[in-house]
């Protein structure tokens, strides 16, 4: 046997090893239990009284929905506003037009740009707000950031 077909063999006896000896290694690792300790003697225990459960009403108190936050900022149509920065009130008349045309809404607060979104339960607050197009308002909703972009689900607008 030649020294190249030596270190082939060698090659794929490593990738066969690889492949198939290391994940059962892995698996067998996971499933063996750490070590158990002998069992401590337990003297007998009286009676244990059953363990009390939380009413209802306090269980339903924990669960709160999504916190109100309060924005305030220029209403924009988010078409113009990401393509050319476009905003201001120079630019109310064509805003309007794309708001009322289907563009996204947004809340520019600041230096940041919200998306704003509606919900059934609040539906007309979410198309006062895209009537307000270049104007200065105050939102009321939840926000929601998922994977780099941020949301307000409009629940009331106030103008400013």
């Amino acid at each position: 046997m030649n020294h190249r077909s030596f270190v082939a063999s060698l090659v794929v006896l490593l990738g066969c090893f690889a492949l198939v000896v290391l994940p059962m290694r892995a698996a067998h690792a996971a499933d063996a239990a750490p070590a158990k300790t002998a069992p401590a003697k337990e003297a007998p225990a009286a009676k244990k009284a059953p363990a009390k459960k939380a009413p209802a009403k306090k269980m339903a108190a924990k669960k709160k929905g999504p916190r109100m936050h309060h924005y305030t900022g220029e209403v924009l149509d988010l078409d113009c506003y990401l393509e050319g920065g476009a905003h201001g009130a120079k630019h109310a008349a064509c805003a309007a037009k794309c708001l009322s045309d289907g563009a996204p809404a947004g809340l520019l607060v600041g230096h940041r740009a919200y998306l704003l979104l509606g919900d059934k339960a609040h539906a007309d607050a979410y198309t006062k707000v895209r009537g307000m197009a270049a104007k200065r308002v105050t939102v009321d909703g939840h926000h929601i950031w998922h994977h780099g972009l941020s949301a307000i689900v409009v629940e009331g607008v106030a103008a400013k």
